[in-house]
């Protein structure tokens, strides 16, 4: 457990969001690298317990040729252009991700675009909190 209390204070460095179920975390570039190699290197680095996922080509391909450059380019703000992790609190687990389709608009309007990795999570609710969630901390 105090691994665990360590690494919420890490992620609250990072801008991290939070609701009663959920984390949601920015990656970094470096995390977004072990995302992408998805060896269990990023979960260790998290302190999560690792959860199958599968990177599809489409994300292998937006990772390598816009968002890694993007996160990249320090002109840009990165929570805009980043992966951010959803974890589950109660599994200590990543269940999906989000992505910011940009800076928010000159009306403040901003597309997410967000996934879970398991077909069993995709009636939870998960959507809407984080929709809600993002949208009350980033907008």
């Amino acid at each position: 457990m105090p691994a665990n209390v360590a690494c919420h204070t890490v992620y609250k460095q990072q801008g991290m969001v939070e609701t009663e179920r959920l984390l949601i975390i920015p990656l970094t570039y470096g995390q977004l690298v072990k995302y992408g190699q998805n060896d269990g290197s990023l979960e260790q680095e998290l302190c999560l317990n690792i959860s199958p996922r599968v990177i599809s080509a489409e994300l292998a391909e937006a990772l390598e040729k816009a968002i890694l450059p993007r996160v990249a380019d320090t002109s840009q703000n990165y929570l805009y252009s980043t992966l951010w992790s959803v974890i589950l609190k109660e599994a200590n687990q990543m269940v999906g991700d989000l992505c910011f389709m940009g800076e928010p608009n000159h009306s403040g309007e901003v597309e997410i675009g967000y996934g879970t990795y398991r077909q069993p999570l995709a009636h939870m609710g998960f959507s809407t909190s984080i929709a809600f969630c993002m949208q009350d901390s980033y907008l």
